[in-house]
């Protein structure tokens, strides 16, 4: 999710030893502007993934359920989960969730900003192509036109990536079809 430009908070890896992590899951729960719930097996048996999830329900923080094993349960057993197929790419599971965000109205345009920060960004040919055919998915606002035109004047990995500067010219244009 990073990598198309989310800022993502994962308790067990974003926790500093000796922290209050207690306080700190808090503070993410009270900030964050969604909460993705991986409904693995070991979801059932934590004695606090349920609690976080109400609490973000609570909050009215959109919930996006992602079936790994089990099926969702309780108050988050009302939302429709995407599966997730371990034989799959993992980028595939990504990207079925950034077009899952992209669909909520109040996150689209922190999205867009995402995804185009990140395109901009890009460390390669390959990221370039990955990042800008997430892009070509959103609704782009025109306050970014002149950002993503720099970009690929600054970013030798968009520069040079074959076709990344024409999808991002068609991008501008199917979204501006006057400039």
């Amino acid at each position: 999710m990073a990598r198309f430009g989310a800022d993502v908070f994962v308790a067990h890896e974003d926790i500093e030893p000796t922290s209050d992590w207690l306080l700190t899951i808090d503070k993410a729960l009270d900030s964050c502007h969604i909460l993705i719930a991986l409904m693995t097996r070991d979801f059932i048996e934590s004695r606090w993934t349920s609690q976080e999830v109400g609490y973000a329900l609570g909050r009215r923080v959109p919930v996006v359920p992602i079936r790994a094993g089990l099926d969702p349960y309780g108050l988050i057993g009302r939302l429709q989960a995407i599966t997730y197929n371990p034989q799959k790419p993992v980028t595939d599971l990504a990207n079925s969730l950034l077009e899952v965000i992209a669909r909520i109205d109040s996150l689209a345009d922190s999205a867009t900003e995402g995804a185009v920060k990140a395109l901009s960004e890009s460390p390669s040919f390959a990221e370039a192509k990955a990042r800008v055919a997430y892009l070509e998915k959103l609704k782009v606002a025109p306050k970014y036109y002149d950002f993503l035109k720099n970009s690929m004047n600054t970013n030798s990995q968009l520069r040079d990536a074959y076709g990344v500067c024409s999808r991002i010219n068609a991008i501008i244009a199917r979204s501006d079809p006057v400039g």
